[in-house]
């Protein structure tokens, strides 16, 4: 006895097949996608829309792996999530902030300390120092620049100036 061959989706077993553009969808519409139906949608209307839609999103999110990541050391690229991709920008974009609102804070030139040879300028009676405050380094400055002013007006009353 012949047997007989039945299709996977078993189409043979229904009474009658009917093509999926002629059965109306009676389920819930979004209403992203409500505007593009018609006002009588189909099966077909709905399955090819979300088939667009699905499309759209996918080329507007690209392709993660071929994504540069540069400094973002924790972050794999190729199974990294939109989400994730999002968190670790927000996170850096973060820290980025943090540190700059450091950076616009007054900034005491007590603190910074530069390394220099004052040449001339050092005092022989102290031990030089291997690094100055900014603030050292402007009275340094203004006081050499004034020991200087002092012995010029000394010579030019000497020779009558």
């Amino acid at each position: 006895m012949p047997t007989e061959i039945v299709s996977y989706d078993n189409r043979e077993t229904c009474a009658v097949t009917l093509p999926s553009s002629c059965i109306p969808y009676t389920g819930y519409v979004d209403p992203l996608i409500e505007p593009a139906l018609p006002c009588r949608p189909n099966i077909n209307d709905v399955a090819k829309k979300l088939q667009l839609l699905i499309a759209d999103i996918e080329a507007k999110l690209g392709d993660n792996t071929t994504l540069d990541k540069a400094c973002l050391t924790t972050l794999t690229p190729a199974t990294a999530t939109q989400k994730d991709i999002n968190q670790r920008l927000i996170t850096e974009l973060c820290a980025i902030k943090a540190q700059l609102t450091q950076l616009a804070q007054p900034i005491d030139p007590n603190l910074i300390r530069v390394a220099v040879n004052l040449l001339c300028l050092q005092d022989p009676a102290c031990t030089p120092q291997s690094t100055y405050t900014v603030q050292e380094l402007f009275t340094k400055l203004l006081v050499g620049y004034c020991n200087m002013e002092n012995r010029l007006n000394a010579v030019e009353q000497l020779l009558n100036l």
